[in-house]
């Protein structure tokens, strides 16, 4: 049991550091990452890959949004698993361990964008910071749920 919990607060680091990582990057050099992203995948499309220059980039930027929203909800479901994990390896009535989570969720992704202001191009956004939290407990509600019928089986 004491493994497990080394194991996750190690993986809880690494995650905190990625999403610090992708946080501390200006707006231009995180448009970059994700047009980049998205050019390599839609390189490996076919009918894609033959359009002209302009096409394929009218096409990045139509994606970018949609490609940024998903490597959120991605990154913070992550996170909610792992602080989720962490959590159930503890004496904790199921209760407290999903109002933990959830409290880490919401003071991670409040630190998160105050850490922004500090970055060119970026701001703080409190709907992004309610996103945030919100993808943070969708996964923690999953694994609760998950948890929750094992134990019935």
């Amino acid at each position: 049991m004491k493994i497990k919990r080394i194991i996750y607060l190690i993986l809880l680091i690494i995650w905190m550091t990625t999403v610090f990582a992708f946080s501390n990057e200006p707006s231009e050099d995180s448009s970059d990452t994700s047009g980049n992203t998205i050019r390599a995948i839609i390189d490996l499309i076919p009918s894609i890959s033959r359009m002209d220059a302009n096409q394929k980039e009218q096409i990045v930027e139509s994606l970018q949004p949609y490609a940024r929203k998903l490597a959120h909800f991605t990154l913070y479901t992550i996170g909610g698993l792992v602080v989720f994990l962490m959590n159930n390896e503890y004496n904790l009535i199921e209760k407290k361990k999903i109002i933990y989570s959830i409290l880490f969720g919401f003071f991670y992704a409040i630190s998160d964008e105050i850490h922004q202001t500090f970055i060119p191009g970026r701001s703080r956004r409190n709907k992004r910071c309610i996103n945030r939290y919100i993808r943070c407990n969708f996964r923690c509600s999953c694994m609760y749920d998950y948890t929750k019928n094992k134990k019935r089986n």
